[in-house]
């Protein structure tokens, strides 16, 4: 894909989810002298390899995944700042759907919601609605109201205009930024643009 998009792979390089010490494979992607890097790591790691990254000297952007999310990058501060991820849920989303739910979570919980929360909700209550519908907790007819409910679009929490595809439920999407010690949203996207 990245060659599709006109986009050259310099180097990549494997890390155990046990590694704590990125320096030799920072430094081997940073030889190749790439215009941007890729940081796909799990949690409590991306901190860690963002600060021994910027100590390398790289100060370009950096894209991650939703790992980064929920504070994981706060214990790095300012060599944080920078890295981007794409995500199916923030709490910064604009949908009516969503602000109704982030401020339900709020006034229940009294902070903002992580997107795991969201995808809790919205499965629950898709799991609601199919039971209301079969009038029955039989597998069969729970099944059977699952897969109907599946072919209307529905709002939820992620966002307007969700509907499955193949089993897969394709959610508009954000992309969001780690700046100034704050989750910026860049990007929301809306139902007519919908990814996977």
């Amino acid at each position: 894909m990245a060659e599709e998009l006109g986009i050259e792979v310099t180097a990549s390089v494997g890390t155990q989810a046990t590694t704590q010490d990125f320096s030799a494979p920072i430094s081997q992607v940073l030889d190749t002298d790439p215009d941007l890097v890729s940081v796909l790591l799990v949690g409590a790691q991306n901190p860690t390899a963002m600060t021994q990254l910027r100590q390398a000297g790289y100060d370009g952007p950096v894209v991650g995944n939703s790992g980064a999310s929920a504070g994981n990058l706060d214990p790095a501060g300012d060599d944080a700042s920078g890295m981007v991820w794409a995500a199916d849920f923030n709490f910064q989303m604009s949908a009516p759907s969503s602000q109704e739910f982030v401020k339900a979570y709020r006034d229940e919980y009294g902070e903002d919601p992580l997107n795991y929360a969201a995808e809790a909700y919205d499965a629950a209550w898709f799991l609601a609605r199919a039971l209301k519908d079969a009038g029955s907790a039989d597998r069969e007819s729970v099944k059977d109201s699952m897969h109907e409910l599946a072919e209307e679009p529905f709002d939820g929490a992620l966002g307007t205009d969700l509907r499955w595809e193949d089993q897969d439920l394709v959610v508009p999407g954000v992309v969001v930024e780690y700046r100034d010690g704050k989750e910026i949203l860049l990007y929301e996207g809306t139902g007519e643009d919908s990814a996977e």
